[in-house]
């Protein structure tokens, strides 16, 4: 019995080291940063854009021009000169978008990216309103760079939400202080679009890809948007990251799924006859007792 019980312990360590040596050689150096810290970029502050909403597809009549991504508003992380980038080789409309490739003149795990700029804090009384960050991505490859989408609140000094594109295809969205594996994939070579709806006052974050729910989950840190992060951790081997049509709105409303016109008097089902029923009643009623007298004349 003894020997029985030593068998099982040296294959329980054996099935533990080899569990340990695949983790290692799939993902070597990769560590999650769980943070929910806003992140700075360089020089410590961004542009103040002001108002509610942010929409840009980085083109040159935004005044955007091939190059360096800090520009026209925007600012980067300090440990990179190159990256990311405005670019004009894979635009998902338009003539330009933004990348994020390797930088290797800096270690991998550094981060590398752009920060938009500041959007006005809206008011949140009574209520705090909801807000939602609309991006297009494509990804090139896999086995290499992670990608993050991070919407933050660098007045309340925190992060809204961060949405990461895991280098093996995963997507997993920041919740609960740790990353959640959304069960989602994100597409290869393909432009897809990710959405982020943020509702405070319900404790409530969204996470859709090409308008289809993936995750929903609780708020993570910020509860007003007033900036996005798009970065990667340089982790790149052929390929690169690219975003496009950026749109912010720290001040959202979402449409009403009923859209029927209760100013005519509706009661909310869509349907014109519940308020001209009434009227053709009276005409028709009208209609039967005036072809009366004329029978009851004749």
């Amino acid at each position: 019995m003894k020997q029985i019980k030593y068998v099982l312990v040296l294959l329980a360590a054996l099935v533990l080291m080899l569990s340990t040596v695949i983790s290692v050689s799939a993902d070597p150096d990769k560590v999650d940063d769980v943070s929910i810290q806003a992140m700075v970029p360089e020089g410590g502050e961004s542009s103040y854009l002001g108002g509610s909403v942010l929409v840009t597809g980085f083109e040159p009549s935004e005044g955007f021009s091939p190059g360096y991504c800090a520009q026209n508003g925007w600012t980067a992380f300090l440990v990179s000169s190159t990256e990311g980038h405005i670019d004009t080789v894979n635009p998902a409309s338009g003539t330009q978008h933004m990348r994020i490739s390797g930088d290797s003149s800096i270690g991998a795990g550094n981060l590398t990216g752009c920060f938009s700029p500041l959007l006005a804090a809206p008011v949140t009384t009574p209520t705090i309103p909801m807000s939602q960050v609309l991006v297009d991505l494509y990804i090139s490859g896999t086995g290499g760079a992670d990608y993050d989408v991070a919407p933050q609140s660098p007045t309340q000094g925190f992060l809204t939400a961060r949405v990461n594109f895991r280098f093996t295809g995963p997507i997993r969205v920041l919740d609960g202080g740790t990353f959640v594996d959304t069960g989602a994939t994100w597409p290869v070579n393909t432009w897809f679009t990710l959405g982020i709806t943020v509702d405070p006052e319900n404790d409530m974050i969204d996470y859709t890809i090409d308008g289809t729910s993936i995750y929903t989950g609780s708020i993570v840190g910020g509860t007003i948007i007033e900036q996005v992060v798009l970065l990667s951790d340089n982790f790149h081997v052929t390929d690169d990251g690219d975003f496009d049509n950026l749109r912010v709105d720290n001040d959202y409303a979402p449409i009403p799924t009923d859209v029927s016109l209760t100013s005519f008097g509706e009661s909310g089902n869509g349907s014109y006859a519940l308020y001209f029923a009434p009227v053709l009643l009276l005409v028709l009623a009208g209609a039967f007792v005036t072809m009366r007298r004329k029978n009851e004349a004749a």
